[in-house]
């Protein structure tokens, strides 16, 4: 049997997860109480939650100011991880797996039991995966090298970018262990604000209970409902089609592609999922990216379905999607 809907905090499961919600939806409740603070009734709850805001606001912001030198380590990391992977699109660099790849190819051609040997999964260990695996494939890398002297300046270089990332992903583990006790203090601190913000809900309702819509003022409802993913990075294998996503979007909205690879990628959104009819299709040029409207992309007036095609025979696609805001 399901819970009953209104026994759901709803603001304990939105901002319970997400600091920065939470931090944002006391914010707003807060300045709401405060506006109509000449009132009685609305003084009262305005006593009994302000205590709850300042105390998430301390933390969160504590929080937030150590969580700064954390991102900055993990942002670190996540470029270099970038470089190996998928290079820069906008500058057109290519990725360092890519070149690498190619120099043992220059001596061991592609199929080859050495070559096997040295790449036993392909170049994919090395895009995708967490961060650790990521790094343990350029450890294997450099051991598979280690036999051939004829990439002994290759195994430099890839020691070179091991030793990088290894130091960056210290760091930031580092970081993220002084983040430890923080987190828990603010996450005390949301917990106990969400509550609080359910306490103050049911008193809301209790006073305007004839009206309840004149509850809505006192929340902000958009950061309450759950934000549609706006952001994919996505690969597709050789001569294959796959659906990314299905939204319906006014058609002037602009989504923005980046090609990751250096062939040329399709894209088109077509009425139904499995649709591999790419009849209209926008390509994306190797290492490019482009802008298009909703209904540039659009193959019928009722097209919900964004789909990719990559119709190279040896090279695994790999693109970025972002649906920009509006007025963009």
């Amino acid at each position: 049997m399901k819970p009953w809907a209104f026994l759901n905090n709803p603001f304990l499961s939105r901002g319970g997860d997400n600091y920065k919600v939470a931090y944002e939806l006391a914010k707003y409740t807060d300045a709401a109480l405060n506006a109509r603070i000449a009132d009685p009734f609305f003084a009262a709850l305005y006593a009994t939650f302000h205590p709850l805001f300042v105390a998430l606001e301390n933390e969160y912001n504590d929080w937030k100011a150590q969580g700064g030198f954390q991102k900055g380590k993990t942002q670190t990391l996540d470029i270099l991880l970038e470089e190996l992977g998928f290079g820069d699109a906008d500058l057109g660099v290519r990725s360092k797996i890519y070149d690498w790849n190619l120099e043992v190819q220059g001596v061991f051609p592609k199929g080859t039991p050495t070559y096997t040997t040295i790449f036993p999964n392909g170049v994919a260990p090395f895009q995708k995966g967490s961060k650790d695996a990521r790094i343990s494939a350029v450890a294997a890398l450099s051991l598979a090298l280690a036999p051939h002297a004829a990439l002994a300046a290759l195994k430099t270089t890839v020691d070179a970018s091991l030793a990088d990332l290894n130091t960056a992903r210290n760091e930031q583990q580092g970081e993220i262990s002084d983040t430890g006790t923080d987190s828990d203090e603010v996450r005390g601190a949301v917990e106990e604000a969400m509550i609080g913000m359910f306490s103050l809900y049911g008193s809301l309702i209790a006073h305007y209970a004839a009206t309840p819509e004149d509850v809505e003022a006192f929340f902000d409802l958009e950061k309450l409902r759950n934000l549609q993913q706006k952001e994919w990075l996505v690969s597709i294998a050789p001569v294959t089609m796959k659906n990314v996503f299905k939204r319906t979007l006014a058609n002037d909205r602009k989504v923005k592609i980046t090609n990751l690879i250096d062939r040329d990628l399709a894209f088109y959104v077509a009425s139904e999922k499995n649709d591999t009819s790419a009849a209209g299709s926008k390509t994306v040029a190797a290492l490019e990216d482009e802008i298009f409207t909703w209904s540039e992309l659009k193959q019928t007036a009722d097209a919900t379905y964004f789909n990719a095609a990559n119709g190279t025979p040896d090279v695994e696609g790999h693109f970025k999607v972002e649906i920009l805001p509006e007025g963009e």
